[in-house]
């Protein structure tokens, strides 16, 4: 798709998001339809990014879901070889979705948790932003939605090895260079 489609494209999805939320604050649309709506102008966010070959992220399917309360994450890495222990995310039957269980890291209450392994990863980052300064993050509005697992495409990152190598050693680049 070319660039001048994808932007009208993610100008209807945040449209549908304004008006999904916009109905959700006056009980007129169900959470789901809120979510559905968020999910539309997160794809064409990514696809936009994509296309202008800027990084963006794509979402890595764990099979499970981390807690939106607090899902604690812990990440122990070491080289191509990375954890990550975190809280599930346990459905409430009764949830009406106008708040959120906390989970509290000092209780004695059982929790379930979980322990996801990435191989052959160049690098990870876990931690902010906070949902308070989301749209400070430089991958807001190119594809990263909250309490999820991403692979960024174009990552700066990717740079970054090669980059410090050769700043290291200038003398030779050549037996630096990272395959």
């Amino acid at each position: 798709m070319d660039v001048a489609r994808l932007e009208r494209r993610l100008k209807e999805a945040r449209k549908h998001v304004d008006r999904a939320t916009e109905r959700l604050s006056r009980g007129g649309a169900d959470l789901a339809e809120a979510f559905l709506a968020a999910a539309e102008q997160a794809a064409a966010e990514r696809a936009l990014a994509a296309a202008r070959g800027e990084p963006h992220a794509i979402p890595f399917e764990l099979g499970v879901r981390w807690s939106g309360g607090a899902p604690l994450p812990h990440l122990l890495s070491s080289g191509r070889r990375s954890f990550v222990a975190f809280y599930l995310e346990e459905p409430d039957p009764d949830w009406d979705g106008t708040s959120v269980r906390v989970v509290d890291s000092t209780s004695e209450e059982p929790a379930a948790l979980a322990l996801a392994e990435f191989k052959g990863c160049s690098a990870v980052k876990l931690g902010p932003p906070d949902d308070e300064v989301w749209h400070g993050h430089a991958l807001d509005e190119r594809g990263l939605e909250g309490y999820g697992t991403y692979v960024v495409e174009k990552s700066p990152w990717l740079d970054f090895p090669d980059q410090h190598a050769s700043a290291a050693c200038a003398d030779d680049r050549e037996a630096l260079k990272l395959t």
